[in-house]
């Protein structure tokens, strides 16, 4: 019998090849499906292709997989692997949703983490400039 990360990693390459050459519906609700699973790891991979899909329509599936990992964190999602993919998802829509409704006063400031050229850019934070 193969050990168990064989069969998750075969899991998650099945998950991949479902999501890529599919249909939206399709691809919906085989990340639904992933983000009721018991491993972290699926949930983890799944959460990421709602963050580059945009599916706004698992954001209450999303919560529920977040809720399911805080009990007994240690086991079932020691390296907080999920919880934080499911954060990083909701984050990304957060900040999507909210740039194309903030007023014209406001801006996003895109900065690099301690000047570093390696390091990408990323958002910061809103800055509001003063307004006379």
């Amino acid at each position: 019998m193969p050990p168990k990360s064989n069969a998750i990693r075969e899991r998650i390459k099945e998950f991949h090849s479902d999501c890529a050459n599919a249909d939206p519906v399709k691809i919906q609700a085989t990340v639904k499906k992933a983000l009721n699973d018991r491993n972290c790891l699926m949930v983890k991979h799944a959460a990421e292709r709602c963050e580059e899909r945009l599916i706004y329509d698992l954001e209450a599936d999303l919560l529920k997989a977040y809720q399911r990992f805080l009990k007994n964190p240690v086991k079932n999602d020691p390296n907080c692997t999920a919880k934080g993919a499911i954060v990083r998802a909701w984050l990304h829509w957060t900040v999507r949703r909210s740039i194309f409704s903030l007023p014209d006063y406001i801006t996003i400031s895109v900065n690099r983490y301690g000047g570093d050229p390696r390091t990408p850019p990323s958002i910061c934070g809103l800055t509001v400039p003063w307004v006379w």
